[in-house]
């Protein structure tokens, strides 16, 4: 294959470019749509968790998937969301082990 008809196969391929531009209101839209559908039951963990109780991201997972029809990296956005609001707060006891300590919950 001469070089000139390699360059235009190649220009010929789809490019990363090409993708379509990321929109953040997307996200917010998607994390408001499944918080709706799991803020309560991740309240209900962490009540059930009781304040100074430790528990693990893969236990939450578990938990909030047994309840709903989510991807289990669902439940981590909404429980920071949670935070951020107010609702709840935990602090983090090992990165490593992503295990955590309830602080409050409302």
């Amino acid at each position: 294959m001469t070089t000139a008809r390699r360059d235009a196969a190649v220009r010929d391929q789809p490019s990363l470019f090409d993708a379509p531009v990321f929109k953040p209101e997307h996200s917010n839209k998607d994390i408001e749509r499944v918080k709706g559908s799991i803020a309560d039951v991740i309240l209900q963990f962490f009540r059930l968790q009781r304040v100074g109780g430790r528990f693990f991201a893969a236990d939450l997972h578990k938990f909030v998937v047994d309840r709903a029809n989510i991807a289990p990296a669902s439940a981590d956005r909404v429980m920071r969301d949670l935070r951020i609001g107010g609702q709840l707060n935990y602090s983090v006891v090992s990165r490593q082990r992503s295990e955590y300590r309830v602080e409050s919950v409302s």
